[in-house]
């Protein structure tokens, strides 16, 4: 009868949860309280029964998780209804303190039926606090009866293995019953009729057989054919190797794996013609076999011995010889150990025999397990030279230490479990075995799944979607791909632990629950931190960006180049539209994590004074961004000279603006700079410019022709405008020429440089050509007290022969330097000048 209650309490308070909007509070709630504690103490009185099976206390903790999960629906929607009414208390306000006139009758009337309803719904919430804190309370005490079960049974202590009266009885029982399996298949065979001999087993379940085979192999072919590997390819990528290995995997594992599950599955299921002993020995064989090309299928795939090129990882072809054919032993053994302890489950099997086969079975499997955790086979090849391989250097060694404590971790474990058999902990020793095997084959697994992933976020990140439609650059793209990869480790950490931990005897209702927590979040005061808030703001926080990334290559290539619109005004509404994507996308990430801003007031208030201090530069820079884009002093493409700096503006940002130099160099500038000093814009209004070529002429020179000649050259060139009509001006006399400029107007002000450069060609060949002399700057070097200098030259030279002295007062010419010049005097053509 009280299995029953429990079950239509829930049903009950269900409906009474569904039908509760729109009725009195305490009614359905005091219904289902009611019910909640009915089943609490149910509950309660099956955990305190000394002979509390494992199978029971499974069956309570699913109660209690029915339990916990219909008081949070509840609470719920109870706390629904209390939003309202608190708000529609806040808008009435506080009551009038003493002293103040009396509120109206209508509106105490409100607040004091308002008061009522909260005060009760309050006390609803508090209720399902308690009976959550109860139901929470006797989950923990059933989860530490589970455990104190299992530690009794692991622990439990069976005879000793090695002592010899153990083996008296454990190896003649052993060959017993291998006798017994050796004559069951023919004891079965003496069971069928003639009927059945002939037509089901002969005809029926060989022609499954040839069919099943036939269609494996067929299925195989194709697959190995199509995607497997090649000695044509020499060089495969990585994710060439990795279709490969899945292919091969896949051929030589899974296929005859599904053939003999097909085979189990109808012997199990199906009406079979295998029955009592002879059925547990096809069930067994068939998982045996299962296991083995499977475990086969992976090694070779992975590791590929008769294929370097192909291999997942850069292990030298011998060790990976070694590492296939001792994990293929390995399987095969294991496989006998799953054979024979299957087939002996319907027979009368000793402690004796038990603990013999766990210690031998056990040691031989844990050998094999230290063999392959030996750090030598492991070993990778060095990897070539180049900053790629470096980095890949940096890590393989990165990730070898993870790989080292993992392997010092499977021998510790290994090494125990012959310790624990030897010391009779038989079912300690299985426990750790079974779970290290199952472990090792998990692990391998998600190995490989997040190394076919991480080269799937490779090639997303190559695709022409992101480089081109979403116009993200290397360096952008680069650190997407490492965080991604990043949060992609982590999920196969969680997902690892998640799988691993009920392995190792951490039950999965615990898990659940734990995980459930984590997800719901963890409350710090008034705030709540909750991991599913989180995910969802990040991932809406991550949708805005790319679909605003999407508007604005719309806006760029589709939109605004169909206007009017010059360059940098169309640079300045996408830059201006990415802003404003960002701003959206934090606003609706905060909104969807769930915190509340008006709590961050005071935070705001208190980081302004060092805004205000340490941040004035970045803010500064920012607000001067925000100028540029408006302003548009300066835009994308303009040619600018700023901080000593020339080249052309490539881009904008919030921080910073980057001018690119002629020399091809970035050049990183702050945008208060920009705002702050001057700066030449020589493409700000248009693209029109001037040309000036200063030129000078011998002294003596006609003038006139000078002028002519420099017209003509101006005019010859088609690029100098009209209008304004070029022309030529006479600027100074100087020291050693008549000073000219040629002055004309370009279109383009960006190729004054190259124009400048044809005119003075020009210029130059005109001049040959009408004998128009271009001087350079003549200086004579006046020696004063010649006497003195050539005195300190003899001495100092004393033993030269042939050596004359120019006489006093002679004037050396400045192509002749001397070795010496104590005093010198620089002059202009009439010989005067300062010593």
């Amino acid at each position: 009868m009280r299995a029953l209650v429990a079950p239509l309490a829930l049903l009950l308070l269900l409906a009474a949860a569904g039908g509760a909007r729109g009725q009195e509070p305490p009614q359905p709630f005091g219904f289902s309280l009611t019910a909640w504690n009915q089943v609490l103490t149910e509950v309660s009185q099956a955990a305190e029964r000394p002979d509390l099976t494992a199978d029971q206390v499974a069956a309570q903790r699913a109660r209690l998780a029915e339990l916990l999960s219909a008081i949070a629906s509840a609470r719920d929607e109870v706390q629904g209804r209390l939003s309202p009414l608190l708000s529609q208390l806040e808008a009435l306000g506080p009551p009038p303190a003493e002293g103040e006139p009396a509120e109206s009758p209508d509106v105490a009337l409100n607040r004091e039926d308002l008061n009522e309803q909260i005060t009760a719904l309050q006390g609803q919430v508090q209720r399902a606090d308690l009976a959550e804190a109860r139901a929470l309370d006797l989950d923990s005490q059933l989860g530490a009866f589970v455990r104190g079960a299992t530690v009794e049974r692991l622990l439990y202590r069976q005879p000793y293995p090695l002592a010899p009266e153990t083996i008296a009885v454990a190896v003649p029982e052993f060959f017993a019953h291998l006798g017994e399996l050796a004559v069951a298949p023919a004891a079965w065979w003496a069971t069928l009729s003639p009927e059945q001999k002939r037509e089901i087993l002969f005809f029926r379940f060989t022609f499954i057989l040839v069919f099943a085979f036939g269609f494996g192999w067929l299925a195989r072919r194709m697959l190995l054919a199509r995607l497997g590997r090649t000695a044509e390819i020499e060089e495969p990528t990585y994710a060439r190797r990795l279709t490969g290995a899945i292919a091969e995997a896949l051929g030589n594992g899974l296929i005859p794996a599904l053939i003999f599950g097909g085979v189990l599955y109808r012997t199990i299921v199906g009406q079979s013609l295998f029955t009592g002993l002879m059925s547990d020995i096809v069930i067994a064989f068939c998982i045996a076999m299962i296991i083995i090309f499977l475990v086969r299928a992976a090694a070779r795939a992975a590791l590929a011995p008769d294929m370097p090129a192909w291999r997942l990882e850069a292990i030298p072809p011998e060790n990976a010889r070694t590492i296939t054919w001792t994990v293929t032993l390995l399987a095969a053994v294991f496989g006998v150990d799953i054979f024979l302890s299957q087939t002996t489950q319907g027979l009368s099997v000793s402690l004796e025999l038990e603990s013999l086969f766990v210690l031998v079975s056990g040691s031989i499997e844990a050998v094999l397990l230290i063999a392959l955790a030996r750090g030598r086979l492991w070993e990778l090849e060095p990897a070539e030279e180049g900053a790629e391989a470096a980095a890949e250097e940096g890590t393989r060694q990165a990730s070898g230490r993870f790989w080292t404590l993992l392997r010092w971790a499977v021998v510790a474990i290994a090494a125990g479990t012959i310790v624990a058999a030897l010391l009779g902990y038989i079912n300690l020793s299985s426990h750790l075995l079974g779970s290290l095997l199952v472990s090792s084959g998990f692990v391998g697994a998600l190995y490989l799944l997040r190394g076919l992933l991480r080269e799937l976020i490779g090639v997303a990140m190559r695709s022409g979607l992101v480089q081109d439609k979403l116009e993200l650059r290397h360096p952008t793209r680069n650190l997407i791909k490492f965080w991604t990869r990043a949060l992609l480790d982590l999920a196969f950490l969680a997902i690892g632990v998640m799988l691993l931990l009920p392995v190792w005897g951490v039950p999965l209702t615990d898990m659940l629950r734990w995980s459930g927590r984590a997800l719901q979040g963890i409350t710090v005061g008034n705030v709540t931190f909750s991991l599913t808030d989180l995910l969802a703001g990040l991932l809406v926080f991550v949708v805005v960006i790319v679909v605003t990334r999407m508007i604005q290559r719309l806006l760029s290539h589709r939109v605004l180049p169909q206007t009017t619109l010059d360059s940098g005004v169309q640079n300045s509404i996408s830059a201006g539209l990415g802003y404003i994507g960002i701003a959206i996308a934090a606003a609706l990430a905060i909104s969807t994590i769930g915190l509340d801003l008006s709590n961050l007031a005071i935070i705001a208030g208190a980081l302004s004074v060092g805004i205000g201090f340490g941040l004035q530069t970045v803010v500064n820079n920012f607000v001067s961004g925000l100028i540029l884009l408006i302003e548009r002093p300066i835009k994308v493409g303009d040619w600018i000279i700023a901080g000593g700096y020339e080249g052309y503006v490539k881009r904008i940002n919030v921080r910073a603006t980057e001018l690119e130099t002629f020399q091809r160099a970035s050049v990183i500038i702050p945008n208060s700079e920009l705002i702050a000093s001057s700066v030449t814009n020589w493409t700000h209004k248009n693209k029109l410019g001037r040309v000036e070529v200063p030129v000078g002429v011998a002294y003596g020179s006609d003038v006139d022709l000078v002028i002519e000649t420099l017209t003509e050259c101006l005019k010859a060139d088609s690029r100098i405008l009209n209008w304004p009509e070029p022309y030529v001006l006479f600027r100074n006399f100087g020291d050693s020429s008549l000073d000219f400029e040629a002055r004309g107007y370009i279109g383009d002000v960006e190729w004054v440089i190259t124009i400048g450069s044809d005119l003075r060609v020009a210029i130059d060949r005109a001049f040959r050509e009408k004998g128009i002399e271009i001087p350079f700057p003549q200086r004579d070097i006046n020696l004063k007290d010649i006497d003195r200098l050539a005195e300190a030259i003899v001495g100092r030279d004393s033993g030269a022969a042939g050596e004359s002295l120019p006489p006093p007062g002679t004037v050396v010419s400045a192509s002749r330097r001397p070795r010496r010049r104590p005093a010198i005097a620089e002059s202009d053509a009439d010989g005067e000048g300062d010593s």
